[in-house]
């Protein structure tokens, strides 16, 4: 419980005030891009939710991987109290190298989803950042042509 608590002071914190910074941000300048030119607020309106349908994609896999290596911890962290508590036993039935062998798989599954959940974590801010990238482009691109067009002033 005390990580959670804490997770949730982070995202309330931290989370909330830049997304709803961001998101009205996002509102207004799509307002008057629809103002400025359509077809423009038109690209952006396509190809926003794209990137961000890609980025949930990645960023679901990392919480179920998260998930997993939490349970993997709680694993470990629950053979290590019983390895504690019951440490005379293990050691009069010798059966401290399955306990170590038990440990051991429980450490290596933890790593790999934790390792995991990170990689897609990144993996989705950078699919994001990338998204948001290409869309800028093209909107440029797009200006550009309409510009050289003559269907919109360079300014």
């Amino acid at each position: 419980m005390g990580s959670d608590v804490g997770a949730i002071e982070l995202s309330l914190v931290r989370g909330i005030p830049p997304l709803f910074l961001n998101g009205t941000i996002a509102i207004f300048a799509i307002f008057f891009l629809v103002l400025i030119e359509w077809r423009l607020a038109l690209i952006v309106l396509v190809l926003v939710p794209a990137a961000i349908l890609t980025s949930k994609r990645f960023q679901q896999s990392a919480t179920d991987r998260r998930q997993g290596a939490s349970g993997a911890n709680s694993e470990m962290l629950t053979l290590t109290q019983q390895a504690a508590t019951g440490y005379l036993p293990l050691l009069i039935f010798r059966a401290q190298p399955l306990f170590v062998g038990r440990f051991l798989e429980q450490l290596s599954s933890f790593g790999r989803l934790a390792a995991g959940g990170h990689f897609h974590a990144g993996a989705a801010a950078r699919a994001m950042e990338l998204a948001t990238g290409i869309t800028e482009l093209v909107v440029i691109g797009a200006g550009s042509w309409l510009v050289y067009r003559g269907d919109m002033t360079i300014g």
